[in-house]
């Protein structure tokens, strides 16, 4: 990862003066009409590619001729077209080349923007004998005079790329529907042949190639794998378009299995409620909860209940959201299974507190009010202690003491052993947002032992990364790792995403206080840029401040000043004061380093203030500066 060591440089178009002095510098053309030159130029719209297209389809076309040193235009280029986009230019010199290699062109468009030479020549190779190329090599070679395709790479596989993804697009839109349809078919069987033993590698590109090829069945094979190897790296939006794309095909299979189909639907609706993208949700989870009673599957029809219940709490409605949580739970007690009731419930109580605690707070206060009336504990205990940590993450400390014993007083009544270690993993957090490690080191421990003694690998990922938390505070840094090491190890397995970034980030962090290397450092860079692709703001920022720490250490620190800022910016903006008051003294160590004492003084004084208002420990000392290469 490159850090904060690069600059986004954002490209305009040129302007008419530019663009002419460009068109000029390209090619010195004699006798160019001036209504011809006005019209490259007007139809430019200051897109230096076009500029260049454009002089290479008029060298095409014969309108412009090479005579001694000098370029000439022709009497042919008053009657030219000029193609009014730049499709239409790359579009117009794709069509002029001769057939067979025009075929070659779009053949390889079909493939992808990047194609294998062998792949091109096994699908060339296959088609009906009318169209069969056997040397493939001319036809790359004037494609590559023509600057159309490059060479990208010769080892390990002889791979080429288009100059540009319209140039592929291009060549692409020229084929007829029918004819695409053949080819991608052609395609996705080369593939098969020949990576045979590294299909699932392929999968996203073979899921791609059956579609367009209307080949139903091996779509929805390669995309539920394309969706696992997603999954497995943690990519949540490559994930979602293939979770995505399975659903749309298996919309079209009249035959599906209805098994099949809700598997599909609850995949989908864990990753979107990720996402925090919850339209359309509610329709297909209506859906499978009817297919599910008519099933009889109590376990599928528990799980669509209580994802209909979270999804309808998390959208602001936590009313409606109590009968399909209520019957969640009692057909999770009649089958046994605490993850028909729990896993939704996590998930989603989780992203509620995570992206607005003060939102969470209000919602889960409704869903215990319910939970109250209902006699609900094993819900009620889970909402008490989630709404806790909201409270603390909002300064509320004397309220979120409350509800986090009333929380723990309850254990006893909850029916789910794993739900029982919830509620302490849950208290632990909220404690160590109020800056009491102790307790929550001790809650931990106990939620992580509990959740693995019923084998309840999500909820024990989540314990062993607090525990590992607990520990790297008290500066245990062994002790920290070893617990760090055993939540990614069951995060990897059972696929938590909810915890990913920030336990590889507290990998970094405590590698880095081991040893103070700069590698240390770059993880935890790789887990800031992984949750804000996920639009996790809440762990941007949190990881940013042990971020910005290291950064400082290693004297990077003009990227510390940006890390920083923009977590107190986010923390002041959300509310979370606890949050807040540690980053501004981050951000007051960071002002001093760059030699900016009133801002120092002024982050500090406010830091302060934040603390004895509602009465957070200071943080705890750094180690001692230990810097390594």
């Amino acid at each position: 990862s490159l850090g904060g060591s690069f600059a986004r440089i954002d490209l305009e178009p040129l302007d008419a003066s530019a663009s002419g002095e460009l068109l000029g510098n390209l090619l010195h053309i004699e006798e160019l009409p001036e209504s011809i030159r006005a019209q490259i130029l007007e139809r430019s719209e200051g897109n230096p590619f076009y500029l260049e297209e454009v002089l290479r389809s008029l060298i095409d076309g014969g309108q412009v001729v090479h005579e001694g040193e000098h370029w000439r235009a022709t009497r042919a280029i008053l009657e030219v077209t000029i193609p009014d986009t730049l499709a239409g230019v790359l579009s117009s010199r794709i069509d002029r080349l001769p057939d067979t290699t025009k075929r070659v062109a779009q053949t390889a468009a079909v493939i992808g923007r990047v194609f294998q030479h062998r792949v091109l020549e096994s699908v060339l190779h296959a088609g009906p004998a009318a169209e069969q190329i056997e040397h493939v090599e001319p036809h790359l070679a004037a494609l590559s005079y023509e600057q159309l395709v490059r060479e990208r790479a010769r080892d390990p596989e002889r791979e080429y790329i288009f100059k540009h993804a319209l140039t592929c697009e291009a060549a692409y839109d020229l084929l007829l529907r029918s004819r695409r349809k053949d080819l991608h078919a052609r395609c996705g069987s080369a593939l098969e042949t020949l990576f045979s033993e590294r299909r699932d590698e392929f999968a996203a590109m073979l899921a791609h190639h059956f579609e367009e090829a209307g080949d139903l069945e091996r779509t929805l094979q390669y995309a539920k794998i394309a969706a696992e190897n997603a999954r497995r790296v943690y990519a949540v939006r490559e994930e979602l378009e293939h979770r995505e794309r399975i659903l749309q095909v298996l919309d079209k299979m009249p035959d599906r299995r209805p098994e099949d189909y809700i598997d599909a639907v609850l995949d989908w609706v864990w990753v979107r409620n990720r996402r925090a993208q919850y339209d359309g949700m509610l329709e297909r989870l209506e859906g499978v909860v009817a297919l599910a009673r008519e099933l009889g599957d109590k376990r599928r029809l528990g799980l669509a209940l209580a994802w209909t219940g979270n999804v309808h709490m998390v959208t602001g409605f936590p009313s409606r959201s109590f009968p399909f949580l209520e019957e969640a739970q009692g057909l999770a007690t009649e089958t046994g299974d605490d993850q028909v009731l729990l896993l939704p419930l996590f998930i989603a109580t989780w992203s509620l507190v995570e992206r607005d605690a003060k939102s969470g707070e209000e919602k889960l206060a409704e869903v215990i009010a319910l939970a109250r009336k209902l006699d609900a504990p094993d819900v009620l205990g889970h909402a008490l202690v989630y709404r806790a940590m909201a409270l603390a993450r909002l300064g509320r400390f004397d309220e979120a003491n409350a509800l986090i014993d009333e929380a723990l007083a309850m254990v006893p009544k909850i029916s789910s052993p794993v739900k029982k270690a919830d509620v302490h993993i849950g208290a632990s957090m909220a404690y160590y947002d109020m800056g009491e490690i102790e307790k929550g080191l001790m809650y931990a421990r106990i939620g992580a032992e509990e959740a693995m003694a019923v084998n309840g690998l999500e909820c024990a990922c989540a314990g062993y990364f607090g525990v590992g938390r607990g520990e790297l505070d008290k500066r245990h840094i062994d002790d920290a790792l070893a617990q760090f090491t055993r939540s990614l190890k069951l995060a990897d397995a059972v696929g938590m995403d909810s915890y990913i970034n920030m336990i590889r980030a507290g990998v970094g962090e405590a590698e880095f206080e081991k040893a103070g290397t700069s590698g240390s450092v770059e993880k935890m860079r790789d887990a800031i840029d992984s949750a804000r692709d996920t639009d996790d703001d809440f762990v941007v920022a949190a990881l940013s401040m042990p971020y910005a720490r290291a950064l400082l250490r290693l004297n990077r620190t003009e990227d510390a000043r940006g890390s920083i800022a923009e977590a107190v910016a986010y923390f002041r903006k959300m509310g979370l004061k606890p949050y807040l008051a540690n980053a501004l003294s981050v951000a007051g160590d960071v002002a001093e380093a760059l030699g900016e004492a009133d801002s120092a003084t002024e982050a500090r004084e406010e830091a302060a203030s934040l603390r004895d208002e509602i009465r957070l420990p200071p943080p705890t000392p750094p180690l001692p500066q230990v810097m390594r290469a």
